[in-house]
C-alpha cells in the first residue's frame, strides 16, 4: 500500500513536463500571431538600405518602377548627365523581334523631356552588374567634384549596396548615392497579402544571396543553336 503514491508521482511529471511544453508552445504561437505584421515587415525592410538624399549631379538608373519620373525630377533639380549602361542582348534582341533594352531606356528619358545630349553610355560594352561600380569610380575620377545617384527598386537596394562596395574604389564610393524608389504594386506594410508583395520580397532574398556567394561578373550562359534543339527532338522517343 505504501508504493502507491511513489507511482503516481512518477506518472505525474512526464504529464506535468508535456503540459508545460505545450504551454509554451501555445504562447509562441500567440506571440507570433500578434506580431506577425510587424515580423514580416522587419523581414521584407531588411533587403533596404535607406540613405539621405544628396543633391547629385549625374544618375544612373538600375531597376525601380517610377524611375523614369524620379529621373526627370532630378534632372529637372540638377542632376544634368543621365548615365546608361548597355546590357547583354537576348535571343530575342538578336533577332530583332525586340529592342535592346538601352534603345528603350533612352526613348523613355527623351520622352520625359530629357534632352539627348544629356545621355552618357558608360561604356561601349555589355556591363554586368559586377562591374557597374568600377565604371562609375572610372567616371568620378574624371569629374572630382560631382557625385552620382544610383536609382534602383527599393527591395534590391541591399544587393546594389554589396556591388558597390565590392566593386567601387573606396576612396570614391562616399560619392555614389542609392535612390530607393517605392514599388507601386503593393502595399510595403502589407506586402504578405498580395502576390506581387510576396514575390518581390522572395525575388529580393535570391537575388541578396545570390549577390553574396557569387562574388565577380556572372558567366554567360550557353545558347542552344537550331542544331541543338534539331537533336535534341532527334533523340526523343517516339510515343
Amino acid at each position: 500500500m505504501s508504493e502507491k503514491p511513489a507511482v503516481d508521482v512518477a506518472a505525474a511529471q512526464p504529464r506535468s513536463r508535456w503540459t508545460r511544453i505545450l504551454a509554451l508552445i501555445v504562447a509562441v504561437v500567440c506571440v507570433l500571431a500578434c506580431l506577425h505584421g510587424s515580423i514580416l515587415r522587419n523581414v521584407a525592410h531588411f533587403l533596404v538600405v535607406d540613405e539621405p538624399r544628396t543633391p547629385t549631379q549625374a544618375l544612373l538608373m538600375v531597376g525601380g518602377d517610377s524611375r523614369f519620373d524620379e529621373a526627370a525630377n532630378l534632372h529637372e533639380h540638377g542632376a544634368k548627365t543621365i548615365l546608361l549602361l548597355r546590357g547583354r542582348p537576348g535571343r530575342l534582341e538578336r533577332m530583332g523581334i525586340l529592342l535592346p533594352a538601352e534603345q528603350l531606356t533612352r526613348r523613355a528619358l527623351l520622352s520625359h523631356g530629357i534632352p539627348e545630349d544629356d545621355l552618357l553610355f558608360l561604356s561601349d560594352e555589355p556591363v554586368d552588374n559586377a562591374q557597374v561600380g568600377k565604371l562609375l569610380c572610372d567616371w568620378l575620377r574624371n569629374q572630382p567634384h560631382r557625385q552620382i545617384s544610383v536609382l534602383c527598386d527599393r527591395f534590391s537596394t541591399r544587393k546594389w549596396h554589396m556591388l558597390l562596395r565590392r566593386s567601387a574604389d573606396a576612396q570614391l564610393v562616399s560619392r555614389i548615392h542609392l535612390v530607393a524608389l517605392p514599388h507601386r504594386g503593393f502595399d510595403e506594410s502589407d506586402w504578405w497579402r498580395s502576390k506581387p508583395g510576396a514575390r518581390t520580397i522572395l525575388e529580393g532574398y535570391l537575388r541578396l544571396g545570390f549577390t553574396y556567394w557569387h562574388d565577380g561578373a556572372q558567366p554567360e550562359g550557353k545558347e542552344c543553336t537550331q542544331t541543338d534543339f534539331e537533336s535534341a527532338f532527334a533523340q526523343r522517343p517516339i510515343p
